[in-house]
């Protein structure tokens, strides 16, 4: 009998850990959305872009790849993309983002 409560407690944890990943995956979502469209907004209006931007834009880029490598721990035999420190420095950055800036929604609707 121990077993089944053991095996019960085992399911219960694995789904707060299910329901704690999904929070945290969608907080993450929207602090990138946030960032890269508080840039963009700057990068649009002619706003000067500070590395304290690209920092904030990087914290979110690097805590959303930290999410990526749980959901690559549950699958370890998958090839993992390269990190993102690999693929990006704070000056490419504040360079894409002054590139491509988002429409406002209202534009977008014109």
């Amino acid at each position: 009998m121990a077993d089944d409560s053991d095996d019960d407690q085992i399911q219960a944890l694995a789904g707060v850990g299910r329901d704690l990943l999904s929070f945290e995956l969608e907080a993450a979502a929207a602090n990138l959305y946030y960032e890269f469209q508080k840039a963009s907004k700057k990068a649009r209006n002619a706003d000067r872009i500070t590395e304290a931007d690209a920092r904030r834009l990087a914290h979110a880029i690097e805590r959303a790849d930290m999410f990526v490598d749980v959901l690559y721990d549950a699958c370890p035999e998958a090839d993992r993309p390269p990190a993102v420190e690999d693929l990006l420095s704070g000056e490419e950055l504040q360079e894409i983002t002054a590139r491509n800036p988002v429409p406002d929604r209202d534009d977008a609707d014109q």
